[in-house]
């Protein structure tokens, strides 16, 4: 069984108020928060993709096609 600590008593009483509410439809609530723990990945990796390219850390699409090709002929 998972557990999760919140450390923040708003969240929590939101959280809690949600249970309440949706507590017969578990699977639901359940889904909701996979959904939103996947909405909160992506937006974390986009402000880390673009923090990347603001420090010219990116590769551009062919210097990434060339070293996939130069590693499969090594490999």
């Amino acid at each position: 069984m998972l557990a999760i600590q919140i450390d923040d008593p708003e969240l929590e009483a939101f959280y809690r108020e949600e249970y309440e509410e949706y507590k017969e439809d578990t699977p639901s609530l359940a889904q909701q928060f996979m959904t939103f723990l996947r909405e909160q990945r992506t937006k974390r990796d986009v402000q880390i993709s673009l923090a990347e390219s603001d420090n010219d850390e990116v590769i551009r699409a062919e210097d990434l096609f060339e070293q996939i090709i130069h590693h499969i002929r090594h490999a």
